[in-house]
């Protein structure tokens, strides 16, 4: 069964007068965001180069030369100044970390009314489009479509469309691969409680499923720990915990996983350390299921205006023959 939360297409977000992921209670395909952050990073796999550059106020664009993928063009319009876009730091970490994959643009729209669609293609002939629409304070609209020019049947659409309440929030996908329909919603129950579910249909497969969870944050302190707890219908029991070991430096993150069918688990572990007077961010993780380690280092610096952010990344099987993976990934931007 295909999940939607799962899917290649990124969850929209959207800032007004209350902050999604503080006030309410955020997305539910994010209630893993704290662990996530710290575990789920992608190491560069051999050298790329990422080249930004802010055309006018209002259009930008990139060009993507990882080694050996075929490299991809990039541009955009935002109806809003691209300087007052919000840029998801995190985000543009794992996309310069994963090249062969668009990166799509990492930002929220502040502006009521303001719309942004962006373009991809790459010299396999593969073109991505995406659009992103602020329609007013509560409610945000993406379209997302995807399509392989030299094969037939192989264009995928999804559209979304996200309500931010100051209690929880809601949204609906709908994709035409796999004819995938769906919605999810987390619900604040309290300054530490929040709960939601997801539901999916697919039609091709003439199946669906849904998953629920639950979330727990210390709201009594910006360092306090993280407690979150998913269960779906494939018999899979997700838990993680995540806290500071020293405030604003150092944190730590565990996922446990366990399927009630065929007693399958796996355990993970991960440090994010935060130097105060470097602008780097190092992380690290161990997988004890497939017995796999990953560092990555995620350096950001400014040399005469311009903007540089550098990932080294280096991971290996414990037990494996191979020498490790070791890759770079460098993005230049004004």
């Amino acid at each position: 069964m295909a999940n939607i939360a799962t899917s290649k297409i990124g969850t929209i977000s959207s800032d007004g007068d209350f902050d999604p992921q503080t006030t309410n209670a955020g997305s539910y395909l994010f209630i893993q965001d704290h662990s996530s952050d710290v575990l789920n990073f992608d190491v560069p796999k051999t050298f790329s180069l990422v080249m930004n550059k802010k055309i006018t106020t209002h259009i930008g664009g990139h060009i993507s030369l990882p080694l050996p993928v075929v490299p991809s063009f990039h541009i955009s319009y935002c109806s809003a100044p691209l300087s007052s876009a919000k840029v998801d730091e995190n985000k543009t970490i794992n996309a310069l970390s994963t090249p062969e994959i668009p990166i799509s643009p990492p930002l929220s729209l502040p502006v009521i009314g303001s719309w942004f669609i962006a373009a991809t293609a790459d010299t396999k002939t593969d073109f991505h489009i995406d659009y992103i629409h602020r329609l007013t304070k509560n409610w945000t609209t993406k379209l997302y479509g995807v399509t392989t020019m030299n094969l037939a049947d192989t264009t995928d659409v999804v559209a979304e469309a996200q309500y931010d309440a100051p209690t929880y929030c809601v949204q609906l996908k709908a994709g035409t691969d796999n004819m995938v329909l769906g919605g999810n919603f987390l619900k604040k129950i309290n300054n530490n409680w929040a709960a939601g579910a997801e539901l999916f249909y697919t039609h091709t497969q003439a199946s669906g499923g849904f998953s629920v969870g639950m979330r727990y944050r210390d709201a009594s302190s910006p360092y306090g720990s993280h407690v979150n707890s998913t269960f779906n219908t494939m018999g899979d029991l997700t838990t993680c915990f995540s806290s500071f070991v020293v405030p604003d430096i150092l944190s730590a993150s565990t996922r446990y996983s366990f399927n009630v069918n065929n007693h399958n688990s796996d355990l993970a572990i991960g440090l994010k350390y935060t130097p105060r007077d470097l602008p780097v961010i190092f992380k690290g993780r161990y997988d004890f299921q497939t017995r796999e380690w990953g560092l990555i280092s995620c350096w950001r610096l400014v040399i005469q205006k311009i903007r540089l952010n550098v990932n080294v990344g280096v991971q290996r099987l414990v037990w494996s023959q191979k020498s490790p993976s070791f890759g770079v990934a460098l993005q230049i931007g004004d």
